[in-house]
């Protein structure tokens, strides 16, 4: 009977023991959890600020050293996404830069080219939807690449799930796509300006156009009002997009 007592008494110990081991790697994983989502804020906050100087290359010094194991492969990998993306959105928003895009309106230079029958806007036009096309090809590849290798990521099955399953709904509720549709609705404002200036008369003055009739000046001027309200969804939807990953990583 004693001895009875005595196996169930190990029994009843080795449970309580495993559960307060149980209980322990819990506590420890909570805390590591807590780490990994600072370090992803912390660090993401650096990437998002140093972005903000799209005209240069990221370069950030990322630190990851108090994390260990498992939530540092996953950190590592979640902040040079993030690199990636920025430097990607970045090295595109340098190349419209080259071809002077931010300055496809300034009235000056539509007055000189409109005397070369506006072939230099033409070969602008051209050429920034260039850009603009393989910009999106390379964000969707990008994604695709990344979403392999979360999958195939050396760490636990259970955070490799999670990790999976998380980045699929950033790339869902991809912020940078939205930001591009928006860019793409701008891009086709473009055009419908640009259309309208090569097809009515007009002179430049004090920096304005001055057109020949009140039809082209009323269809111009909503045009560029809906141009300005796309811009500041684009600036919305940008400050956001950063944000966005971080929560969702």
């Amino acid at each position: 009977m004693k001895r009875v007592v005595l196996v169930i008494a190990a029994a009843t110990f080795s449970i309580f023991g495993y559960m307060i081991y149980q209980y322990k790697v819990q506590q420890n994983e909570l805390a590591q959890l807590e780490v990994y989502q600072s370090v992803i804020q912390d660090e993401g906050q650096l990437i998002f600020e140093a972005a903000q100087k799209w005209q240069k290359p990221i370069s950030v010094d990322l630190n990851t050293s108090n994390l260990d194991d498992d939530y540092k492969i996953m950190a590592d990998f979640v902040l040079n996404f993030m690199v990636q993306s920025a430097e990607a959105r970045n090295t595109y928003l340098r190349e419209l830069k080259a071809l002077n895009w931010d300055k496809f309106l300034d009235v000056n230079r539509l007055d000189k080219d409109k005397k070369n029958k506006y072939e230099e806007t033409e070969i602008m036009f051209i050429a920034v939807k260039e850009v603009m096309t393989r910009y999106q090809e390379s964000m969707v590849h990008r994604d695709e690449l990344a979403l392999n290798e979360a999958k195939h990521l050396k760490v636990n099955q259970r955070f490799r799930r999670y990790l999976t399953d998380s980045f699929k709904e950033v790339v869902k509720q991809n912020n940078g796509q939205e930001l591009f549709e928006l860019e793409q609705q701008s891009f086709a404002k473009a055009q419908a300006l640009f259309a309208i200036l090569k097809e009515s008369k007009w002179q430049a003055k004090n920096n304005m156009f001055m057109f020949q009739g009140d039809d082209h000046v009323k269809q111009f001027n909503k045009i560029y009002k809906e141009m300005i309200e796309l811009d500041k969804q684009m600036k919305m939807v940008s400050q956001k997009n950063q944000k966005a990953i971080e929560a969702s990583l």
